[in-house]
């Protein structure tokens, strides 16, 4: 049971994260102030028939009678409960207080950072196509870990570097996986679905929010409101203002999988500005599904837009590395 909820949270915002870049065709705001934003209600309906017209109704009660069905781009209905609309600011704002609105947010356009990853993968460019099996088919990425001087990014025209794409920053681990080295990976960074629970509740999610994207009976208390920080992911973000002194720590726990006892060390690659330390920067592991906890803190102050850096759990047979970013912010 636990394990079909953290499917369909990570599925959730793989996809979240996906379909506000592609299925939207604009962004750009009309002269009445409008632009294009995604309302998310969780999982999908189970009478999908009057879905559109129960989002309708939801804007007409925000709107009101000069709401335009025009407006309403999109009834998304099929993998989850949403839809595309053109609202003002205060709309949108409005609408995100209505009872049964997980989250409302922008549509965003996103821009590819390699298209060459058939080259990687040994494919040619007229490797045969089968239409019938592809279309209506979206490709969620995760993140594997992968290091950013892979040949999956050496692409001529959409090069993986900072300085022709801020975000490629955010690209890094993204990437194919070796199946061998995932068969034997030495340490994970395992999450249930308490993990996520707890981090929505920390990011403000209430009871009934979370419910409508796990359909269970989990509760935002006292007890759960999880630090975004620590969210048990392999990877590490932190946003900062311009000149702006940096003191964050993460928590995170490690889980060994293999049957025999081991050691690792830590290792961490920083730019300049950056103090990034591991404590305790060694762990030894006795066996097969022990789990060990550290904390790394990030200091110092950015002066660039985006700085990546990362960490490296070695035994000196695997080599378990987690990208860490740091970004800059302006205030408004």
């Amino acid at each position: 049971m636990a394990r079909r909820i953290v499917s369909s949270l990570v599925f959730n915002f793989i996809f979240l994260n996906l379909f506000s870049c592609l299925l939207v065709s604009s962004s750009h705001s009309d002269s009445d102030g409008r632009k294009t934003y995604i309302v998310y209600m969780g999982s999908k309906p189970e009478d999908t028939s009057s879905t559109p017209l129960h989002h309708r109704s939801m804007l007409e009660q925000v709107v009101g009678s000069s709401f335009s069905p025009k407006h309403l781009l999109y009834s998304y209905k099929r993998s989850f409960n949403g839809f595309a609309v053109r609202l003002t600011k205060e709309e949108a704002q409005k609408i995100a207080l209505k009872e049964g609105v997980v989250s409302v947010f922008p549509n965003e356009k996103k821009h590819v950072h390699t298209t060459r990853s058939w080259d990687f993968m040994g494919f040619t460019h007229n490797v045969p196509r089968v239409n019938q099996v592809e279309s209506n088919i979206v490709v969620g990425v995760l993140d594997t870990g992968i290091w950013p001087e892979s040949p999956s990014f050496n692409d001529e025209a959409f090069t993986m570097n900072s300085k022709l794409n801020k975000q490629a920053e955010f690209a890094y681990g993204a990437g194919h996986v070796n199946p061998l080295k995932a068969i034997n990976p030495g340490l994970v960074y395992n999450a249930s679905a308490s993990d996520y629970i707890d981090m929505l509740c920390g990011q403000g999610y209430t009871t009934a929010m979370v419910r409508l994207i796990t359909h269970d009976s989990s509760a935002c208390t006292s007890t759960n409101t999880g630090r975004v920080w620590d969210l048990n992911y392999p990877s590490f973000a932190l946003s900062t203002t311009p000149s702006e002194s940096t003191n964050q720590f993460f928590t995170r726990t490690l889980t060994n999988v293999e049957l025999r006892a081991s050691i690792y060390t830590a290792t961490v690659f920083a730019p300049p500005g950056l103090r990034i330390t591991v404590d305790p920067s060694v762990l030894s592991f006795n066996g097969i599904g022990e789990t060990k906890s550290f904390r790394l803190t990030v200091q110092g102050t950015v002066s660039q837009a985006i700085v990546s850096a990362s960490l490296v759990w070695s035994d000196g047979i695997h080599d378990v590395r987690s990208p860490i970013i740091v970004y800059v912010l302006n205030k408004p």
